[in-house]
């Protein structure tokens, strides 16, 4: 789930009343559940730009392994249901089934609030969008924002579905430099490099086919709490802070259509859209800095462990 850097510019947008939003599905006693569960949202949150970059201990690391697996695994089944005819709505039963069945907690219920388990962003809609009754049609774009919470640790990734046929090349090619992107920006990372070079070569990359990055919107450290430091920025920045081994962050930018897109948020206060009517496209893996490197944590190519 993205971090806001700022909501300057950000205004309010009506959203369509006729998709219902219902409650999210049960979660079972025995699911540990993180601190904001009881309090449905209410408390306070570690905050992305303060305070010292964790340096995670190898219990830990065990720990982000575990809940990265099972968020990339939620992840994975959220894209394989993605059809033309099914509702957010049933995605986000499928995925919050899978999350506990798995005896992990699905880290969008309650967090800051959030209603559902995880965050369906269809078309205009940019980031957080809530899951509901809507169908998706064939022709449209949707971004799956999935986070785990099992032993007291968070695992964080997001992809897109094209849902059905789009034969509009462009729209495909929003998608694909988004996710090149990010396995660019993971290409250069390993001790010792500036955690600002992540946001310009993101930058420079979406840029050079006509794609603007959102700068409202960025990645996170990650650990024990969702969002910590350091603030992992997409566009071109001065964050003076070193990769060490044992730095756990999400690297996850979203790429927009139109360069002169304009945010607004709608009157459930999650769900963003680009006003102007453009497409977005966002991509996410948490990674950890090791001594050689890095290691994505949120990699789908590696099994589940049921």
């Amino acid at each position: 789930m993205s971090r806001f850097r700022s909501i300057r510019g950000v205004f309010p947008l009506q959203s369509p009343s006729q998709y219902r939003v219902l409650p999210h599905s049960p979660i079972p006693d025995d699911i540990p559940k993180p601190f904001y569960y009881k309090t449905k949202g209410k408390g306070e949150y570690t905050s992305t730009f303060k305070g010292d970059v964790e340096i995670l201990s190898a219990s830990s690391i065990e720990k982000m392994r575990k809940a990265s697996k099972i968020a990339a695994g939620a992840l994975q089944v959220a894209l394989d249901n993605a059809k033309p005819g099914i509702t957010t709505e049933q995605i986000d039963k499928i995925v919050h089934n899978y999350i506990i069945s798995n005896k992990a907690y699905p880290s969008g219920v309650y967090f800051m609030g959030f209603p559902k388990s995880l965050c369906t962003s269809v078309n205009e809609i940019v980031c957080h969008g809530v899951p509901n009754l809507r169908p998706l049609q064939d022709g449209d774009i949707v971004n799956f924002d999935v986070t785990a919470f099992i032993d007291g640790h968070y695992g964080d990734n997001s992809d897109m579905a094209i849902i059905g046929k789009v034969p509009n090349k462009d729209v495909h090619k929003l998608v694909e430099v988004t996710r090149e992107s990010v396995w660019k920006a993971i290409k250069i990372c390993k001790p010792g490099v500036e955690m600002r070079l992540i946001g310009e070569v993101i930058e420079n990359y979406v840029k050079s086919f006509g794609f603007a990055v959102c700068h409202e919107f960025l990645g996170h450290g990650i650990g024990a709490n969702m969002h910590m430091p350091p603030p992992v920025m997409n566009n071109t920045n001065e964050t003076r802070v070193e990769m060490k081994p044992g730095m756990a962050f999400t690297i996850e930018p979203i790429v927009m259509e139109n360069p002169d897109y304009k945010l607004g948020v709608w009157d459930d206060g999650w769900t963003i859209a680009d006003m102007t009517g453009g497409l977005s496209a966002q991509y996410e893996h948490t990674i950890l800095i090791t001594d050689e490197g890095c290691e994505i944590l949120t990699d789908r190519k590696v099994l589940i462990e049921k």
